[in-house]
């Protein structure tokens, strides 16, 4: 599977999974961008910049985390094929670990999307 393969809901689901992953420790690593950078290289998400805007835009109107994250857990669900959601998760497991390590946020954050999507009971 590649990122052609993804609707561009799911595209937009994807790149903000990735924002929030990288935003869950708090500070950019030049491994979680290099990561960025094969997702689009390897993987072909040219359009990466334009899901992240369109993700962005989405949470735009939140002004507190919990917002946010009702806003994030709602585009989520909308990923229902079993399929692209381990893309995803097998993607940000791969950025993740870009930087040698990752850390307790980006395990949280992995964790909930695991279970939005049902995936934490196999």
């Amino acid at each position: 599977m590649t990122v052609q393969d993804l609707t561009q809901q799911e595209r937009t689901v994807f790149a903000g999974s990735l924002v929030n992953l990288v935003q869950a420790e708090g500070s950019v690593q030049d491994g979680e961008v290099a990561g960025i950078e094969a997702l689009r290289d390897v993987f072909g998400f040219d359009d990466l910049d334009e899901h992240i805007d369109q993700f962005q835009e989405a949470v735009a109107h939140t002004h507190e985390q919990t917002e946010h994250d009702r806003v994030f857990e709602s585009l989520a669900k909308s990923v229902t094929r079993p399929e692209v959601q381990q893309f995803i998760l097998a993607r940000l497991d791969e950025v993740s670990r870009m930087d040698g390590y990752r850390d307790q946020s980006e395990e949280a954050f992995l964790s909930r999307l695991r279970s939005l999507w049902g995936l934490d009971k196999a």
